[in-house]
């Protein structure tokens, strides 16, 4: 699966795509849901985890899931 970046991701709704950039910022809301801000060049866009993560700023992630 190629990658995709971020100011095209509103192209992709409905589809599975794959991005990859750093950890800007993250919540863990409860232990079944997490948010994460990722940042690559062209912009920052957030992600939704159905579980507990753990991650530290600025770690690089690469994340495949729903737009």
């Amino acid at each position: 699966m190629e990658r995709i970046l971020i100011n095209n991701l509103n192209e992709y709704v409905g589809q599975t795509v794959l991005l990859k950039g750093f950890v800007q910022a993250f919540r863990n809301v409860s232990k079944n849901l997490t948010f994460i801000h990722l940042r690559e060049r062209t912009g920052v866009t957030q992600i939704v985890v159905k579980s507990k993560i753990s991650l530290n700023i600025e770690s690089v992630i690469e994340v495949k899931g729903k737009v």
